[in-house]
């Protein structure tokens, strides 16, 4: 009887020093918990494109600018900015208007300053052109942002490698 008691004895101390390892983790380690206020950046859904514009409710055709059948959403906020970064540097130049979280066709009216259309020979399956590239940024009311990356194609000038500011797509 006396070894069934060490043996009970040795049993229940293990149990009371080993009792911190039945958590699973070690001593001086906290157990992870993912934070539930994490922010998740809008979604941008759509395209850019350099085009005349028709505006109903003038009811006449308005100078080439940037257009955009786009839609932008943030699950967990709100779409504070939407806007076009022409320069690449990842800030907003210039911003749509309208309300973000509707799918429209937005017009955004430019001075050309921004054109810097490159020629490239053979792009796409043997289509000489010229291309502009922009970023679509939009931020939410917790700063997160996405950064889309677009191309804006040009039709290609009289002279071979040079561009034209006239829309490709129209």
């Amino acid at each position: 009887m006396t070894l069934t008691k060490n043996v009970y004895a040795l049993m229940l101390a293990l149990v009371i020093v080993f009792s911190g390892c039945l958590s699973g983790n070690t001593d001086g380690q906290e157990e992870i918990v993912p934070e539930e206020d994490e922010n998740s950046p809008p979604l941008i859904y759509g395209h850019v494109a350099y085009e005349s514009y028709w505006d109903e409710d003038s009811g006449e055709l308005l100078e080439p600018g940037l257009v955009s059948t786009s839609i932008v959403w943030d699950y967990d906020g709100e779409v504070v900015a939407f806007g076009i970064d022409w320069t690449m540097d990842g800030i907003i130049d210039q911003n749509f208007t309208g309300n973000y979280s509707e799918l429209e066709y937005r017009y955004m009216p430019t001075n050309g300053d921004w054109f810097n259309p490159q020629s490239y020979d053979d792009v796409q399956e043997g289509r000489n052109g010229c291309y502009q590239f922009v970023n679509v940024i939009a931020i939410d009311d917790d700063g997160a942002s996405t950064i889309n990356p677009q191309t804006i194609s040009f039709k290609e000038g009289e002279n071979t490698g040079s561009c034209t500011t006239e829309s490709r797509e129209g």
